[in-house]
């Protein structure tokens, strides 16, 4: 019998962990009913949707979420997660859900697990499964304070595209974005901190670059090393155009990317960021990443992946990395010998599904 099923994201890493499961459902007889909302990127994956006010719905409430699942026949509700201010339609479908229906939330990525379900008047927003990456991140959730019982470690279904995209030529990309080989290749992929979190961190996505590019800048090696900036889709075309003007005038090659940011990972020797999911990215495919991450932060990110991702606080340490794997071949061999730890097996969409599966009977 065909099962009715709710699909809601915020934000875009919500989406694409959820819209390889949504299409998979689909694909199986399921009828799933997709709401457009926020920055999700459902239509990118050629997922029909629909808008709040085809239910007669003017305003994102708990409420107003209640009558759509019970007018539209909904027995299961699938979200996303995400960071946000106030509730996200993520949070507000679990509670509209909650005497209604099961619900699961698919975790996309490494960081701020409180704060995607849980308010800062400290209420729990929990929907009855949690998928998240692997056993260590769900080790960490557990020491948390999140059940166990809710936890699932199935994969991020987003990443299972990344098994036959790390196939692609190297050098064939190279040639087709004009870089020549023997570059030595630092792509920075950014993210919009200043945009989605304010000065929380006491600095943003600006600060990171220019620390990666005076670090490159101090090298003497530097002229054989290309930085690549890869905007990220919800920032201001042309934001770091100061920055990439200002270094570019002492003698750093920098370059716009220009084609999909894995294509970017993918000819990269090194990738660099802050938190951004990228970076599970880009030592999923096997490139070593390097997180940057000033000292005037209070804490770490991407602790649970700080093994595969080290995490570097001012443009001294930067430069000492970047030499490093430049110069030391062994070094280098070593990173990305440890990266295949990493493992993704294509088969993380399979295990969301089965879960679906799972607690729908």
């Amino acid at each position: 019998m065909t099962k009715k099923i709710l699909a809601v994201s915020q934000h875009a890493g919500g989406s694409n962990a959820i819209s390889p499961v949504i299409k998979k459902l689909s694909e199986n007889g399921e009828d799933v009913l997709t709401l457009d909302y926020g920055a999700s990127l459902f239509k990118e994956y050629e997922i029909p949707t629909h808008n709040l006010d085809e239910f007669g719905v003017k305003k994102l409430t708990k409420e107003n979420l209640e009558k759509i699942i019970k007018e539209t026949m909904r027995e299961f509700v699938l979200t996303g997660t995400c960071v946000k201010e106030n509730y996200s339609i993520d949070q507000l479908a679990i509670l509209a859900s909650r005497k209604i229906c099961p619900s699961l939330s698919v975790l996309d990525t490494g960081q701020e697990y409180l704060e995607r379900f849980k308010t800062k008047t400290g209420e729990w927003i929990l929907p009855d499964k949690i998928a998240v990456i692997n056993e260590q991140i769900k080790k960490s959730m557990v020491k948390l304070g999140f059940s166990e019982n809710i936890l699932e470690a199935t994969g991020n279904p987003y990443f299972d595209s990344l098994l036959g995209f790390g196939k692609k030529n190297k050098e064939e990309l190279r040639k087709k974005n004009g870089i020549l080989n023997k570059k030595f290749i630092i792509s920075f992929l950014s993210q919009p901190i200043q945009k989605r979190y304010g000065n929380q961190f006491g600095f943003n996505e600006k600060d990171c670059f220019e620390i990666l590019l005076s670090a490159i800048n101090h090298l003497q090696e530097r002229e054989k090393i290309l930085a690549l900036y890869v905007k990220h889709r919800s920032e201001d075309e042309g934001s770091f155009d100061d920055i990439i003007s200002r270094y570019k005038d002492v003698g750093v090659n920098i370059e716009k990317n220009s084609s999909h940011p894995r294509e970017a990972i993918l000819i990269s020797d090194v990738t660099c960021t802050f938190f951004s999911t990228s970076a599970y990215e880009s030592v999923a495919m096997g490139i070593p990443a390097i997180s940057i991450q000033p000292k005037k932060t209070s804490g770490f990110f991407i602790h649970e992946l700080s093994e595969y991702i080290p995490i570097f606080r001012n443009n001294e340490e930067v430069s000492k990395e970047v030499y490093q794997f430049m110069m030391d071949e062994n070094y280098r061999k070593e990173r990305v010998e440890k990266l295949k730890e990493v493992k993704v097996d294509g088969k993380a969409t399979e295990r969301v599904v089965n879960l679906v599966y799972r607690v729908l009977n």
